[in-house]
């Protein structure tokens, strides 16, 4: 036998099932999407016009395949998310370049000659069946012609395919098929047998009586007994051997979702738990802060770090506690200045419908929750 590769334009889709591409795609559009939420709010690589937000999480979830993401990742939710999945995706590209490699390198059993007169060409030894044929033809060929066994056995085809459907791995049948002119019935001149004896032949070698008599005798030895586990019996890798992996991948980041939503709902609840406003608008007002950037988060902050200390811009705050306090009484006089506002609004413009109410008192309750938090960070600041 000698060995032959595989030359297909489109082999390098056959190491994958098409159900393990597919899935592996919905998770690379997911895992991005899942990125982009946690991150949005609070890191400037994953802001901007929708168009490139979108880009960035495809490039950043798409990227992972071969390890070059540039995008910086700050929020620990993203990061568990990341972590897991890069470890799916090692694993994914890993099996996919080992059955890869298999299949091209993969042998397939082809004869080395094509025929008997390349056989005698070359001196090789041919043998021919004489006694208990199956044990012995195959320690024969095993050997070869150089150890003294032969290259290639002639033998009747039932005989033939009856040795095949033992050791079908390691042997094939090539043609041409020598035909004899077969066994003959002799009757004296004029015996009224012939033309009986005659239709009975044709009926059995022309209609299904062969191939019932083949099926009976040969079909039961057709499953080959030799059949070895190669990788080639099963090119592809499926679905059902790696969905434990995306169980794990979308129950973490399913889960970090859930962490990442609980949290911001519970920072906002009281801008959902507004009274005089309908469910849809106040889903709109918490999409509006959700599409904002979270000022209270650490990489807004205008400090830098350095030997685990802060430094901080000459000028930009003062460390005197009379300043402190003068700033403190400020931003709270104006949380209360803003409260007061929010109230006469709504008590002043009567004329005016009850959904532009509402709407002007929950823009002025966002400007109170934006005041308050600039209160916060000038007291973490100056602390």
């Amino acid at each position: 036998m000698k060995d032959g590769k595989s030359k297909n334009a489109w082999i390098f889709l056959k190491p994958l099932t098409w159900d393990l591409w597919l899935t592996s795609l919905c998770f690379f559009v997911f895992i991005g999407f899942a990125v982009w939420v946690l991150e949005h709010r609070i890191n400037e690589e994953f802001r901007g016009p929708p168009s490139h937000q979108i880009g960035t999480s495809f490039w950043f979830s798409f990227s992972t395949m071969v390890f070059a993401q540039r995008e910086k990742v700050v929020s620990n939710l993203a990061r568990f998310v990341v972590i897991v999945w890069v470890f799916v995706v090692l694993i994914l590209t890993q099996s996919y370049t080992a059955s890869l490699t298999s299949l091209l390198t993969v042998q397939q059993l082809q004869p080395t000659f094509s025929n008997l007169s390349d056989l005698i060409k070359n001196k090789e030894y041919i043998g021919y069946i004489n006694g208990s044929f199956v044990d012995e033809c195959h320690e024969f060929l095993t050997n070869g012609s150089a150890n003294g066994g032969i290259a290639a056995a002639i033998d009747e085809t039932p005989n033939m395919k009856l040795f095949l459907a033992k050791y079908c791995s390691k042997y094939t049948m090539i043609g041409p098929i020598f035909k004899t002119d077969g066994f003959g019935f002799v009757f004296p001149k004029g015996s009224p047998l012939v033309p009986d004896v005659s239709r009975a032949i044709l009926n059995v070698t022309e209609g299904d009586a062969m191939k019932e008599i083949e099926n009976k005798w040969f079909a039961g030895d057709a499953t080959c007994s030799d059949t070895k586990p190669t990788i080639s019996d099963s090119n592809s890798l499926g679905l059902d051997s790696f969905w434990g992996l995306f169980l794990i991948a979308g129950v973490s980041s399913s889960l970090s979702l859930i962490i990442f939503a609980a949290s911001f709902c519970y920072r906002h609840w009281h801008m959902f738990m507004t009274t005089g406003a309908s469910a849809w608008k106040r889903i709109k007002v918490m999409l509006r802060i959700f599409d904002q950037k979270d000022l209270s988060s650490h990489t807004f902050r205008k400090t830098g770090s350095q030997d685990g200390k802060y430094m901080y811009n000459a000028g930009s705050i003062a460390t005197s506690s009379r300043l402190h306090q003068t700033i403190t009484a400020r931003a709270h006089q104006a949380h209360q200045v803003l409260s007061r506002l929010a109230i006469q609004t709504t008590q002043i413009h009567t004329h005016l419908s009850s959904e532009k109410k509402e709407y002007y008192r929950l823009l002025l309750v966002k400007h109170i929750q934006k005041c308050e938090e600039v209160m916060k960070e000038l007291k973490n600041t100056i602390n």
